[in-house]
């Protein structure tokens, strides 16, 4: 399961692996594995979302 979420004007997004922060297999605490999706993908994304955000 992903998040979606658009931050700011510059349209920042971030994909959240659910997955991974609640894996089991791990020894570890919470772990949050956020990666920058390009410039195109967040532009691309964020009309889905908001249209009108982005030119």
């Amino acid at each position: 399961m992903y998040f979606y979420m658009v931050i700011g004007e510059e349209s920042t997004l971030f994909f959240i692996n659910i997955k991974s922060i609640h894996s089991t297999s791990n020894t570890r605490k919470e772990e949050n594995f956020k990666e920058e999706a390009s410039h195109d993908s967040i532009n691309r994304i964020a009309r889905i979302i908001r249209p009108g955000l982005t030119k």
